[in-house]
């Protein structure tokens, strides 16, 4: 009798480090299995301060990853906002097709909907670990965001254990924060004052993330895994100004993937790639076919790793508030259609203007009128 350890899933995100497996026994002799998958999803980042994207802030780690993997040009995600953003991870659905009660309260479906903060998942979503299964055991780590998982916990079903170990961190301590900006000068990248607090948070927070994928890389090495695992990393939408929007500044994304002898090291890939691809991509390179859920998306697995012919994608939908939009990665048609209560309160006087998101707008009085 042999233990065999489980392929593990795991949705690392925000950076933070932390992997779970899970053990049993099993009599079957050994063969070759599919990967252990970590998918790290960080939190609004720009793909282009990433040196292997071509930015200025050095990322060793994570150019690491574009070397020894594959870097992607055109991965989008469908709603420049964390929480729908995440649910198309982790349905492979579109924002739109949520059931939570956040999102289809106040919103008719003869009427046009706002895509926000609103679409949490629900037990009647078939989430991508429920799609892995039985083949892995799925740990998520960090911010989650899209409401809770508490009907498919240990504490609600027995039939789920409680992690027995977890990836020990401890040899591998990151760096004390105020080094990275004697990095920055040392670089000759302003920091500090005089600088933008956005600009010195978001510099300092590229260094510190390539210093946890870093730390991931080696403890995947120290135990052995590296090999046999998929690392992809992602972030869940752009930055400002674009981030709640449809436009390509909220919406196009950093992807890199890695995973040793199936994918040609420092290949670029410009296919059209949407994050409603990743669950029945994955269940791709599961190889599980049974009890797949019905997605928005389609399976890139065959193309990306056993030279398959890619699957037809001609536009890409992404929608954000009260806007939807349709690319073919060359061209975007973008519209905005408003319910009828709100054109009413545009009528009547009851509203001066509405941004996208439904909301009034504003004026600042700091921002010269013109900017506004």
């Amino acid at each position: 009798m042999k233990i065999r350890l489980y392929q593990t899933w795991l949705i690392i995100t925000s950076g933070t480090l932390w992997i779970s497996t899970f053990t049993c026994c099993s009599s079957a002799p050994e063969v070759q299995s599919p990967p252990n998958i970590v998918l790290i999803m960080a939190d609004d980042v720009d793909y282009t301060n990433f040196s292997c994207y071509g930015g200025r802030v050095p990322t060793p780690a994570i150019d690491r990853l574009a070397a020894e993997g594959m870097r992607f040009q055109e991965v989008h995600t469908t709603a420049s906002a964390c929480t729908p953003s995440r649910f198309s991870v982790m349905t492979g659905l579109y924002p739109g097709r949520s059931q939570h009660p956040d999102f289809l309260e106040g919103q008719p479906l003869s009427q046009p909907y706002a895509i926000t903060w609103n679409t949490p998942v629900t037990e009647s979503n078939t989430t991508i670990h429920e799609a892995l299964k039985p083949a892995y055991f799925t740990g998520y780590v960090g911010k989650f965001h899209i409401g809770s998982l508490k009907w498919d916990t240990p504490e609600s079903n027995p039939a789920i254990p409680n992690i027995p170990e977890g990836l020990d961190l401890s040899n591998h301590l990151m760096p004390d924060r105020s080094t990275y900006f004697q990095q920055l000068e040392e670089l000759g990248i302003a920091h500090g004052e005089g600088v933008p607090d956005h600009i010195n948070h978001y510099n300092i927070g590229t260094l510190y993330l390539d210093a946890q994928i870093e730390a991931l890389l080696r403890a995947l090495e120290d135990r052995g895994l590296a090999e046999n695992t998929l690392v992809i990393l992602t972030a869940d939408h752009n930055l400002e100004p674009g981030k709640s929007t449809v436009y390509e500044k909220g919406l196009k994304v950093p992807f890199l993937l890695r995973w040793p002898g199936q994918v040609e090291a420092g290949s670029i890939n410009d296919d059209l790639i949407s994050f409603v691809d990743l669950l029945p991509t994955l269940s791709g390179v599961a190889q599980i076919t049974e009890n797949q859920p019905k997605t928005d998306g389609v399976d890139w697995s065959g193309a990306l790793f056993r030279g398959a012919t890619p699957p037809e994608r001609a536009y890409l939908y992404p929608e954000e508030g009260y806007t939807r939009a349709v690319t073919d990665g060359r061209w975007k048609y973008i519209a905005m259609r408003f319910p009828d209560t709100l054109i009413n309160q545009l009528k009547n006087g009851n509203q001066k203007g509405i941004t996208h998101l439904g909301q009034p707008i504003l004026r600042h009085p700091n921002i010269n009128p013109e900017d506004q």
